[in-house]
């Protein structure tokens, strides 16, 4: 655990944090994968620039804060260019809310209590089904 929590503290001292997803050309490849990363980058405050798929599930909860990103592997330039402006802000404000809400939503408590009901409705409707 001592480097996790290492890993977490450097995450939090950088001025920018950077994800890459799946980039290949293969459509079906890296699709669903909800990685654990992204969540410790949403939790660290800070911007982050992702390199992904045009269409990658993910993009719209990594740029839900107002700063960070998310780019295909094509758009250099306008990787460069968000970078420069990036750098040229004195201050970044950073929608933690939206961030949390993100985070929220695949806290295992709440996946829990998700599939919990989905389970109790799954039963519900057996057991209307088998009284016809």
């Amino acid at each position: 655990m001592g480097e996790f929590f290492d890993k977490l503290k450097l995450q939090r001292e950088s001025d920018i944090l950077l994800l890459i997803a799946y980039t290949g050309d293969d459509k079906r490849a890296g699709r669903s994968i909800r990685t654990g990363k992204v969540y410790e980058y949403l939790a660290s405050g800070k911007p982050i620039i992702v390199i992904a798929p045009h269409d990658w599930e993910m993009a719209n909860e990594i740029e839900c804060d107002g700063v960070s990103k998310v780019f295909h592997k094509s758009q250099i330039s306008e990787m460069a260019q968000y970078l420069i402006d990036l750098a040229q802000k004195e201050y970044l404000k950073i929608d933690l809310q939206a961030r949390r809400g993100v985070i929220g939503k695949y806290l295992y408590q709440n996946l829990a209590t998700k599939l919990e009901e989905a389970i109790i409705d799954v039963i519900k409707s057996r057991n209307s089904n088998s009284k016809i």
